[in-house]
């Protein structure tokens, strides 16, 4: 059941659809489903002493120890351009464990409580051309398996030279694949899943995350994935995959990886890219990471023609009969006129909630203290951090029209309640939760009255303005607005 019906003020609004929960989506291999991260813990890094790097595929132990910095060694040569079309098998030779193991496969050598001691990069190309450095902090204390299995990875060369294979623009990227398939496993099996509703540990933009197969809980090996969005998508991923860090710096890095254009290959998304998108070399550092940086997505460039991002107004309407909204009998004069007394009486510094209360034929909820107020957010404009607020909002709403409804149900089906106070009361409660969600969430413009978002964006804050009726900018009648912020 769609729990809120459409009001006057929207065309097309409604909760479910503004704010749906994530659905899964599927694609072959161990891959995270679409279904803010704790901050780092290090303060500003001391300057490290680089460790001798495990030697990686086809490399001697004097060719791994030149790349060292301050070593006498040329750089590593730069990958190989790609292709223009995808290439998922453009894995590496396969690699081979060296005979000396990493430090981190020994716990006694390197103890959990010595794994939060190091931090991570990943020194990325596209098509061969070096596209920077991400660092990543560990949440050792949070994840100590899955940090562990990471760490030793890196240490012994396993990731460099491969590829992210999966890349989706709202959603993640994922790499750490040695087939370059999405179906490969690292070379020492799967790992505990360590998965974890934790706040310290929710899923957002630059979050590191172990993908799996189907739905084994404990079926990570090496193949890993990093959000690059905030979404439902995302959100949804919490205690279902094991989170284990989070960006620290390098988001232009992540940026390009994750603007890399993609297509559909064998199955539904289009996530395959069509440039080849590399770790070049994966380095594990002794000290914190690096901190400074704000790790979020960058805000998307819109031209608004001056206008505001976001703005909060307050209104009052004023239909009349013929105009969509049921119960309302004076006419389309009577309407005008009294838009227009208000109009006056508000520049006149009336209190606005007040005869938003007394007249306004949008409902307003007795316990709103400020009644007629919505926030709106521009043309092209996101609000993530408010849209993760309104997911749990609407959780919370779902809940409570589920009870509430269930008990409308059962005094019906016990007699004490007929069917029509029972379409009453869930019709009431509707309206109750609908204008909650409208109070507490940013509404797109694109879904509101057009008048209504012409007229609001074109005060400024303080100013007074009406939208007049029009069948198609403002078919509800009347609406006196005001600007607050």
């Amino acid at each position: 059941m769609d729990i809120l019906r459409r009001t006057p003020l929207t065309l097309a609004l409604s909760l479910l659809p503004l704010l749906a929960a994530c659905a899964e989506r599927s694609s072959e291999g161990a891959s995270p489903a679409e279904d803010k991260a704790a901050p780092s813990r290090g303060a500003a890094p001391e300057a490290a002493t680089p460790k001798a790097k495990m030697p990686k595929r086809g490399e001697t132990p004097a060719m791994a120890a030149a790349k060292v910095p301050g070593t006498a060694a040329a750089a590593t040569p730069p990958a190989q351009p790609g292709a223009t079309t995808p290439a998922p098998a453009s894995a590496p030779d396969k690699f081979v464990p060296p005979a000396e193991l990493s430090r981190f496969a020994d716990p006694n050598q390197v103890p959990d409580a010595d794994l939060g001691k190091y931090h991570v990069t990943f020194r990325c190309s596209i098509d061969g051309e070096d596209v920077g450095t991400m660092t990543f902090d560990l949440w050792t204390d949070l994840a100590p398996i899955t940090t562990r299995n990471f760490l030793r990875l890196c240490d012994e060369g396993f990731y460099d030279g491969l590829s992210y294979h999966r890349i989706l623009r709202e959603f993640m990227v994922q790499g750490g694949d040695p087939t370059g398939t999405g179906g490969g496993n690292g070379p020492y099996g799967t790992i505990q899943g360590e998965m974890s509703e934790d706040p310290e540990r929710a899923h957002g933009y630059g979050v590191l995350s172990m993908a799996r197969m189907g739905s084994d809980l404990n079926s990570a090996s090496c193949q890993f994935f990093l959000c690059c969005d905030e979404s439902p998508s995302v959100w949804g991923l919490d205690g279902k995959y094991a989170s284990f860090g989070r960006l620290t710096s390098g988001v232009e890095t992540l940026e390009k990886i994750a603007s890399v254009p993609t297509r559909a290959v064998r199955s539904r998304e289009a996530s395959t890219p069509l440039k080849t998108v590399r770790i070049e070399d994966a380095e594990v550092v002794e000290g914190p990471a690096p901190t400074g940086e704000t790790i979020a997505r960058p805000e998307d460039a819109v031209d608004l023609g001056g206008e505001a991002r976001k703005i909060q107004v307050q209104h009052v309407l004023i239909s009349f009969d013929g105009c969509r909204i049921p119960g309302v009998t004076r006419t389309k004069e009577e309407a005008e006129a009294l838009a227009n007394d208000i109009l006056a009486q508000v520049k006149a510094g009336a209190d606005m909630g007040a005869l938003a209360r007394e007249f306004s034929d949008d409902p307003v909820a007795e316990t709103d203290t400020t009644p007629g107020c919505y926030t709106l957010l521009n043309r092209g404009v996101r609000d993530r951090a408010g849209e993760r607020s309104a997911l749990k909002l609407q959780q919370q709403l779902q809940k409570e029209f589920a009870e509430k409804s269930a008990e409308c149900r059962a005094q019906m089906t016990a007699g004490t309640l007929t069917q029509e106070d029972f379409n009453a009361a869930i019709g009431a409660l509707q309206t109750s939760l609908q204008m909650r969600m409208m109070d507490e969430v940013a509404n797109p413009r694109e879904k509101m009255v057009p008048a209504f978002g012409d007229i609001g964006f074109g005060l400024e804050p303080g100013e007074v303005g009406m939208a007049t009726y029009d069948e198609t900018a403002s078919p509800f009648g009347y609406h006196v607005i005001r600007r607050l912020e």
